[in-house]
């Protein structure tokens, strides 16, 4: 996997779910983590005013994405996916709020 390209699917991803446009976003969700992604989206801060990928690790088979989602109100949420190929394109597998400690 190439890190610059699952940087791009990841900024991709936080756009659309910013956009609200939420047939991109969850096509980017393999089936498996569906639940865990609307559990996570749950978490965010509503309305969103931006997101921004702040890391992204590649590895041989997966990579690891965190996106920062900001709020209006200034509240932040940093969810971390991990992202597999599947079927020729990147798909989130899993997704966690990021402990902030």
């Amino acid at each position: 996997m190439d890190e610059h390209e699952l940087r791009e699917h990841a900024q991709a991803h936080a756009r659309a779910v910013v956009t609200r446009d939420w047939d991109t976003a969850g096509a980017d969700i393999a089936p498996e983590a569906q639940d865990e992604a609307a559990a996570a989206g749950r978490l965010l801060p509503h309305p969103l005013a931006g997101a921004e990928v702040v890391r992204a690790e590649a590895n041989e088979d997966h990579g690891i994405a965190e996106i920062v989602y900001a709020g209006e109100d200034d509240r932040l949420v940093t969810l971390r996916s991990r992202w597999e190929p599947r079927n020729g394109r990147l798909v989130i597998v899993a997704v966690e709020q990021r402990d902030d400690g």
